[in-house]
């Protein structure tokens, strides 16, 4: 049975509004891995990722982040385009000199949803 919240709203004009929102509980993950053993560790002032994710268009749905030993890159993702030639790409790069600490010791590539990237910072 699923759970429900009933929100009702009286207003002064007499009007009633009532919501129902149905939610499900869930339980809370927990990633299980030590951080010592991470051989990525990036570093760096949220101001200058947001600056560089200002740069996609908004309608872009993901960005990958691909971490090289010297440089960082990101770039749009375009996989399901239905004319992949006619996608506007957009590639930067960032430099280790641009990061509080940039240690990379397995080149990566890691693919965001934009939005939920840029809500994080």
């Amino acid at each position: 049975e699923d759970a429900q919240l009933e929100i009702i709203i009286r207003c002064k004009s007499g009007l009633v509004k009532t919501y129902n929102l149905r939610f499900q509980e869930s339980e809370t993950l927990q990633a299980v891995f030590s951080k010592e053993a991470c051989q990525n560790i990036l570093s760096l002032q949220p101001k200058l990722l947001l600056g560089t994710i200002s740069n996609f268009v908004q309608r872009q749905e993901e960005v990958t982040i691909i971490a090289e030993s010297h440089r960082l890159q990101m770039k749009n993702y375009v996989d399901d385009e239905a004319e992949p030639k006619r996608a506007l790409l957009t590639k930067l790069s960032l430099f280790p000199d641009e990061f509080d600490l940039y240690q990379i010791g397995i080149n990566s590539e890691i693919t965001f949803c934009l939005k939920e990237l840029s809500a994080i910072l």
